[in-house]
């Protein structure tokens, strides 16, 4: 019996080490960025012989808010002002950064998002400051001393109409093809007009409008304050999917079906779609053409 023993005793060591060591031999996976999946794509791509025209550039407002920032209210009218005296030019988005929590701390219903957020530090460079409110026009840089994509609201309205007197380098087109049961589906056809060196992207992300829920105002606590444009989610990842690596030549046109779910949580009739065209490299980040789809 001992003997027996011994040779039990040596075959469970034996098996208890191949699994250690089959263990230490188990390769990590890589980190997958699931994102992208929450939707279904269909991609084309293909060269025109004959380039058309280009279209009037529009204007995208990344108004960085927050619903205990006594001055973003002002800001948030401004936009809105803007993108009324300028109608199918201007697109709005309010962000809720998570990180300036003394200005961003939900007081009812929380409007921060990790895409906001993520949007806010690494393609709108933050808040310099520390302050809000903040925003970016279109994520350019338009004087040589500014060193932040994120600047004061009373630049918005100068800004914008400087990007409303440019000719796009990408036309976008975008078509609302089914909602159905809170599923949606879109098309849209990106026509580059010039070549472009840079690696470009193509970001979707849906907004919220006619939201009731507490602001603080420079009058105090504002209890049924309207919320427009807010950013609800980005279907793609935050900085888009990338169309071209290095070269969108003149004449290339990509086209993408998607379809993607809108959550319950939202009124559908108050959303909108908002599509981009941006570049993302180090030192350029800018939104090329932007356009929007209203689901009402």
């Amino acid at each position: 019996m001992g003997l027996i023993t011994m040779r039990g005793s040596k075959i469970l060591g034996g098996l208890a080490l191949l699994v250690i060591l089959f263990a230490a031999c188990e390769e990590i996976p890589p980190y997958i960025n699931y994102q992208e999946d929450q939707f279904v794509g269909k991609d084309t791509t293909y060269i025109l012989d004959v380039v058309p025209e280009k279209e009037d550039k529009n204007a995208l407002i990344e108004d960085v808010s927050g619903v205990r920032c006594p001055n973003c209210p002002e800001a948030n009218e401004l936009a809105a002002t803007i993108a009324e005296n300028n109608p199918g030019r201007v697109v709005v988005i309010t962000i809720h950064p998570e990180s300036l929590k003394n200005l961003t701390f939900p007081i009812k219903d929380t409007f921060n998002t990790q895409d906001g957020e993520r949007i806010f530090q690494d393609l709108i460079g933050g808040s310099p400051q520390g302050g809000l409110p903040i925003g970016a026009v279109n994520r350019k840089l338009y004087q040589p001393d500014e060193t932040s994509i994120g600047i004061s609201d009373k630049k918005w309205q100068k800004y914008t109409l400087d990007e409303l007197n440019l000719k796009a380098d990408v036309n976008l087109v975008a078509e609302l093809i089914s909602l159905d049961n809170n599923k949606v589906t879109i098309k849209a056809t990106a026509t580059f007009t010039e070549t472009t060196v840079t690696p470009v992207y193509f970001t979707v992300a849906i907004s919220e409008s006619h939201i009731i829920n507490p602001q603080v105002s420079t009058s105090g606590l504002e209890e049924e304050y309207e919320h427009n444009h807010v950013l609800r989610d980005v279907v793609t990842p935050y900085q888009g999917i990338k169309l071209a690596d290095e070269v969108a030549e003149k004449g290339r046109v990509f086209e993408r079906i998607m379809t993607f779910d809108l959550s319950n949580k939202y009124v559908a009739d108050n959303c909108h779609i908002v599509l981009a065209i941006n570049k993302l490299d180090v030192d350029n980040k800018e939104i090329m053409q932007v356009t929007q789809l209203d689901l009402n």
